[in-house]
């Protein structure tokens, strides 16, 4: 990074500058430095057949590190205005360039090889962030030592380039010297007799790999254009010095510091190719600035800072911070997309066809810089300065980015699994950023807090949030050593309910050790996946008790019909009371009314006064509107009476409006509210009754019996729902006699109510 620092980028392009160079000569700098990367196939060809990537990439890239003394001897004798200057300029960073792109995919296929895949976005994002911070000491040192000579003679002040480019060849020659402690795993071996074309065409017949590589090169074609000119636009329009634009640029290495970390823990999480469209969606934002910029002074405790310095400063570190991410994405999608046994290949024809691509944007932004000093607009941006060529790149790199590059990129397809990106967009930009880095800081205090106790509470955070970040940590924490912190991550990964945290429920709730199957089942139910519907079948057979509860309550909430045969099986055969409420709930939350013949026995007969109110509101909700039967026991535990007044009061405007000439029957309705307040269950019972007969019957326009099992018959033909009412107020008419005693109360007499205000008001609905 200190050589990359000391040369190419800032110093490369203000020396051609500084030799008077034109801007279509600019572009062709970095366009070459890009077309050389067409050099990748030869490099790896030739490491295929040396057998050692290491020795290979060695050799090559201390040539391409030692000609870098070359531009160093050309600032010594060079004098501003010569024309071949910056042509052998060119020519000696264009071999030096093929020579170090020789070298890349052999480096890159050894480092894909030697980083395990499952952390590699991490790794990755901590390197970056080291090696860039180092950077740091080298954008200053080049600002420092350029700007120590300019302003004197033109030839000291190009000597200031021979002293920065020669301390990059030996800084770059140092590099590769340590980097030779760094071991080589055996690579696959490439089948032997394949032909050099038929080794080359390979990675064009992925389609995955032809999108990556267009979306890329789309991609890198529009970011070495506004790479490249952005600092001359600086230097031509504001006269920035040398050390400013260091400054300006050590601001981009910043961002690239603070946020590579965080993108490296966010590709291994949501997935490289989805975290790669996060930012080509967001990066080109970061340079808005540009057309912001004013002719102001602002002052910072004394200091005077010009508002082109403030706004592209904060461009920058923006900036810095997103753009990093890209290439460290694209490592991790060449790694996944690519061969094993062919991977050096492909990841130079990969890099060979991006060049070419992003070689075209430089000499574009030279002809667009060319051609707006010959043609200026005479346009004012809002700070007061002109529209400029490079306020067109910007544009036009907005529209690459958006309309080509990010539809390509989403068009491919991996092989591994990844959130969904409109997850990934709702996770990352339509959540608050504070509660973006909550989430990270939760993640990492789950895997690094020093107790159990905060590491369980970290979990718990996770799955308040409800973070699909944070599903692949969840899920290594089902084989933790805590229990606590394993239910807990049960729980989260329940809250969240993807895809992902479903399956891993699953294979966990499968394994005979586990010990939080309860709290797996649980989980499923919160989760309400289809796809668990045959893994808590299965359970119900389990000798756990809990386990087949849960089990239960999550196919009621899941709501597959297909799992109704078992919980009624299960309802006839079991005595255990909870088991009997919760088959109720399930049941009824599947709408099954075949249910009702095993629920209104067991209201009638059960001694539990608990098992009782949950059969009821069960069947509350089964023959009545969900919900509703139990805001109407609260309110009449609240206020005695008050629950029934309401739903009589409900039904009577539902009788008058539809049957005004039945006068008898409103009388009685006004009887039952009056037998209700005075506690008289028999007799609210037999008016019930009366009332159920009578109003479905017209409700049907069936021919009136006062027979209450002739009734069912009749009503089963139509409406089953009014035919279990009738029998449940038919059973409600007759003693519940337990223990010598009547066992109906007011709570039997409200179900009544409900569910025959519930069938009117569906009847009249319905017509």
């Amino acid at each position: 990074m200190l050589w990359m620092s000391l040369s190419v980028g800032l110093p490369l392009t203000m020396f051609m500058e500084a030799l008077g160079a034109s801007g279509v000569l600019i572009g062709l700098i970095t366009a070459v430095r890009l077309a050389s990367m067409a050099a990748q196939i030869p490099g790896a060809m030739l490491a295929e057949a040396m057998g050692s990537r290491k020795r290979v990439w060695a050799a090559l890239a201390l040539s391409h590190r030692a000609l870098w003394f070359v531009p160093a001897a050309l600032a010594l004798i060079a004098h501003t205005g010569e024309p071949w200057i910056p042509v052998m300029v060119v020519a000696a960073v264009t071999l030096s360039e093929m020579l170090g792109n020789a070298s890349a995919a052999p480096w890159l296929s050894w480092m894909t090889d030697l980083i395990p895949g499952r952390t590699s976005g991490k790794f990755w994002g901590t390197r970056q962030s080291v090696v860039t911070a180092v950077s740091l000491g080298g954008l200053w040192l080049a600002g420092y030592l350029l700007d120590s000579c300019d302003g004197k003679k033109p030839s000291a002040s190009l000597a200031g380039f021979a002293i920065v480019f020669a301390l990059a060849a030996v800084f770059g020659l140092l590099d590769i010297i340590v980097h030779l402690g760094v071991p080589e795993p055996t690579r696959a071996v490439v089948q032997e007799g394949t032909p050099a074309w038929r080794r080359l065409l390979a990675p064009l017949h992925s389609v995955a790999f032809r999108r990556l590589t267009l979306a890329i090169g789309v991609w890198s074609f529009g970011f070495a254009m506004v790479g490249t000119f952005g600092i001359v636009y600086l230097k031509k329009e504001f006269a920035l010095s040398y050390s400013e634009l260091a400054v300006l640029t050590v601001a981009g290495s910043l961002g690239s510091v603070a946020s590579s970390y965080f993108l490296g823990s966010l590709i291994d999480r949501v997935g490289s190719r989805i975290s790669a469209c996060l930012l080509f969606l967001t990066a080109p934002l970061s340079m808005l600035g540009y057309f912001f910029i004013g002719e102001g002074i602002h002052e910072f405790a004394g200091l005077r800072v010009s508002d082109v310095t403030l706004i592209i400063f904060l461009t920058s570190i923006c900036g810095g911070a997103l753009f990093s991410g890209v290439g460290l994405c694209q490592i991790r999608l060449l790694g996944v997309l690519s061969e094993a046994s062919g991977r050096t290949m492909w990841m130079a024809v990969h890099a060979c066809l991006i060049g070419f691509l992003a070689a075209l944007g430089p000499l574009t932004g030279g002809f667009v810089m060319d051609w707006f000093a010959a043609h200026p607009t005479g346009w004012e941006l809002s700070g007061g300065i002109e529209f400029s060529f490079y306020h067109a790149q910007i544009l036009l790199f907005f529209l690459l980015a958006w309309g080509v590059a990010l539809p390509v990129l989403l068009s491919v397809r991996m092989p591994e699994g990844e959130m969904p990106f409109n997850a990934a967009v709702s996770e990352m930009l339509l959540t608050s950023p504070v509660q973006v880095v909550r989430n990270f800081y939760n993640i990492s205090l789950m895997t690094t807090g020093s107790t159990r106790r905060e590491r369980a509470g970290a979990a718990r955070k996770l799955g308040g949030t409800r973070t699909r970040l944070a599903v692949p940590d969840l899920v290594a924490k089902l084989e933790d050593p805590s229990l606590d912190l394993q239910e807990e991550a049960v729980e989260a990964l329940g809250s969240i309910g993807s895809p992902e945290a479903v399956d891993a429920l699953l294979a966990q709730l499968r394994d005979p050790s586990a010990l939080v199957a309860p709290k797996i089942c649980r989980a499923l139910r919160q989760a309400a996946d289809p796809r668990a519907v045959d893994a808590l079948i299965g359970e119900l057979s389990s000798p756990e008790r809990e386990v087949v509860i849960e089990s239960v309550r999550a196919l009621g909430s899941i709501g597959e019909r297909r799992a109704i045969p078992c919980l009624l099986d299960l309802m006839k055969e079991t005595r255990d009371r909870k088991l009997l409420a919760v088959s109720s709930e399930a049941l009824a939350l599947l709408g099954e009314l075949s249910a009702a013949y095993q629920i209104i026995p067991q209201i009638r007969e059960t001694e539990s006064r608990t098992l009782k109110q949950a059969l009821s509101l069960a069947l509350g909700d089964l023959l009545g509107e969900p919900e509703v039967f139990y805001q109407l026991l609260i309110l009449d535990r609240e206020s005695s009476g008050a629950g029934a007044a309401k739903e009589l009061g409900r039904l009577g405007r539902r009788v008058k409006k539809h049957f005004p000439r039945a006068v008898r029957q409103i009388e009685s309705l006004d009887e039952l509210e009056a037998a209700y307040e005075a506690g008289d269950l028999e007799r609210c019972s037999s008016l019930l009754l009366h009332l159920g007969l009578h109003l479905i019957q017209f409700m049907h326009r069936l021919q009136l019996t006062l027979d209450p099992n002739q009734a069912m018959l009749n009503l089963m033909e139509c409406d089953r729902q009014a035919g279990i009412t009738v029998w449940y107020l038919k059973i409600l008419d007759e003693p519940w006699m337990i223990q010598g005693r009547d066992a109906r109360d007011s709570a039997d007499i409200l179900l009544g109510i409900h569910i025959l205000t519930s069938r009117m008001a569906a009847r009249s609905t319905a017509s």
